[in-house]
């Protein structure tokens, strides 16, 4: 049932999960990595800190464009472990399969009755790294989609128990996606809204905790910005929109999630199904 302790059978399940999905992720890239252009740029980045020359690389040498967070991770494991910032990435991007697998156990425990379904869940979210385009890439996509699911499970606790820990940690791990990624911004909004809607309670205590955490969350985002602004004038850094406009994006999201989702589709076929 919901919310009770986890059992033995299912705690062996998941850790074989988590081992398994960490071991396909490396397997599967030890003829190499694939590397978007994020990637090239993340890799120029974390080569330059391990030199010791700061945060930049040859196309900045105050780095905006980027966040500082998975770059540096990418640098600290090149400087501490035999691996260079390429096998670093595959590192990382294997731990984050393990993560993902033990964060998906743990939030799936929360929220299903079903001990089957929640397998079955566990063992989706195990094979996802592999059988997904995100076990082969360097990006942090992947990694931040592990620390937002980190945050949806304290949140999901905030609601069954509240008090004023989880918003503090939701909003750490907010302000830790924001350094990943500068989309994890958009979770600031999306996540003070929990509490908010919490008619169980006075609104009094629902402002009172979406305010703790959007403090929290949006400290290193506005510290971040104001320093790039100092750097470049920018926030984060110099970005255009879209060609394509607002309804050529909503377009290309909508026809992205059915490619993903229905078999035998061309994954960048722009056309709906």
């Amino acid at each position: 049932a919901i919310g009770q302790p986890v059992s033995s059978e299912d705690r062996r399940f998941t850790a074989l999960a988590a081992v398994v999905s960490a071991v396909a992720v490396v397997l599967a890239n030890l003829s190499g990595l694939a590397i978007s252009d994020d990637g090239i740029a993340y890799l120029a980045i974390a080569d330059r800190l391990s030199k010791g020359r700061g945060l930049g690389y040859y196309l900045e040498s105050h780095l905006t464009t980027w966040p500082p967070l998975f770059p540096s991770l990418l640098s600290w494991i090149d400087r501490l472990t035999p691996l260079d910032a390429h096998g670093a990435a595959i590192a990382l991007n294997a731990l984050t399969a393990a993560a993902t697998v033990l964060l998906t156990a743990s939030l799936l425990h929360r929220l299903v009755t079903d001990a089957t379904l929640r397998r079955l869940g566990v063992a989706v979210a195990a094979l996802g790294a592999s059988t997904m385009l995100f076990g082969h890439l360097l990006t942090s996509d992947f990694i931040l989609g592990a620390v937002v699911l980190g945050a949806l499970v304290v949140l999901i606790d905030h609601y069954q128990s509240p008090s004023w820990v989880a918003p503090v940690v939701a909003g750490v791990l907010t302000g830790v996606g924001f350094g990943l990624r500068y989309a994890a911004v958009a979770f600031i909004p999306a996540f003070a809204i929990w509490p908010l809607l919490d008619a169980r309670r006075t609104w009094v205590a629902r402002v009172r905790a979406a305010t703790l955490y959007v403090v929290v969350a949006g400290a290193f985002p506005a510290l971040w910005m104001w320093r790039n602004h100092g750097v470049d004038g920018t926030l984060l850094g110099p970005r255009w929109s879209s060609a394509r406009g607002l309804p050529g994006n909503i377009y290309d999201a909508v026809s992205s999630v059915g490619n993903l989702l229905l078999p035998r589709v061309e994954f960048e076929r722009r056309s709906l199904w």
